[in-house]
């Protein structure tokens, strides 16, 4: 399991502009023959009438299917025609930063350090424009967990968490943060623990306990409590 970004039901007609958040869940793949269906849709709607709404909605199409230069591309002229649009920016940020650790996995180092530029970018200016979203913050966060940069990463969740204190994402996130950086088990579980006061019933935070507790604190009491 993998902490990546999940996207919620989106319409024309009635746009959910939050719809773009790195989050911790298994979700189901589109089907091949819905998303043909889908796309086909979108394709007439950009044709006939190509609002920044439909060009984002399409860009997340093609992001949950990891056409990522497609998605930059339709987020890319969904900013052309609304600058202000910040979702837009979070959308093309995510797809820089998905671009960016594929090429730095596959050893295009100058690439990615150009992706991940621009990725910090776009993230600068979803904030710049909306300076009080929890979700900006959070994905920033997370943007700077992957770049392993821990401070940055816990100033903006830390941001993300004040603005909007029931969410158990940054937590999460800052767990890892903790865990996978600052090689501080003991600061990364009281994180999970912060995020399970806020949602007990979380199967995120409860494996990624277990996980640490199997990886790095095998003889702990509370390793199959956690599973």
């Amino acid at each position: 399991m993998a902490i990546t970004f999940a996207t919620q039901n989106r319409s024309l007609r009635k746009p959910n502009l939050l719809t773009n958040v790195y989050e911790y869940r298994d979700e189901p793949k589109i089907k091949r023959d819905i998303y043909s269906q889908i796309l086909s849709d979108y394709n007439e709607s950009i044709e006939l009438d190509p609002t920044f709404y439909a060009l984002q909605n399409r860009g997340h199409l093609f992001l949950e299917s990891s056409n990522f230069e497609l998605a930059v591309s339709d987020f890319t002229y969904a900013i052309k025609i609304n600058p202000k649009f910040a979702h837009a920016y979070n959308s093309r940020a995510i797809a820089y930063t998905e671009m960016g650790s594929l090429n730095l996995n596959s050893g295009k180092n100058k690439l990615s350090k150009k992706q991940f530029k621009k990725a910090k970018k776009d993230f600068k200016n979803c904030i710049k424009l909306h300076p009080n979203s929890a979700l900006f913050y959070n994905n920033t966060g997370k943007f700077y967990w992957i770049q392993k940069d821990a401070k940055r990463a816990q100033d903006n969740l830390n941001k993300s968490i004040k603005i909007n204190p029931n969410d158990f994402l940054p937590y999460l996130i800052l767990g890892k943060v903790f865990e996978n950086i600052l090689n501080d088990n003991k600061d990364a579980l009281k994180k999970y623990d912060e995020g399970l006061r806020v949602d007990s019933k979380n199967v995120a935070l409860y494996f990624a306990k277990g996980l640490l507790f199997g990886e790095k604190l095998a003889n702990h009491p509370k390793v199959i409590e956690n599973f």
